[in-house]
């Protein structure tokens, strides 16, 4: 059974972010350009992949703790 996460959202304004670096595998960044474009779409603007991260961190802890 998959355990189903619910869809994230994003204001059509962008927060401010901090720059963090890290490295992902082809099949991770293929996957990461597809939430992009979906969220992208969704909300009418460009989402970075900084905020997807903080959308899912934020999320998650909200989740586990």
């Amino acid at each position: 059974m998959k355990n189903l996460m619910n869809k994230l959202s994003f204001n059509k304004k962008k927060e401010n972010t901090q720059g963090v670096q890290f490295r992902i595998d082809p099949k991770t960044n293929q996957n990461l350009t597809a939430l992009r474009n979906y969220y992208s779409a969704e909300a009418g603007r460009k989402v970075t992949t900084g905020e997807i991260c903080k959308k899912l961190i934020n999320q998650h802890c909200k989740d586990v703790l």
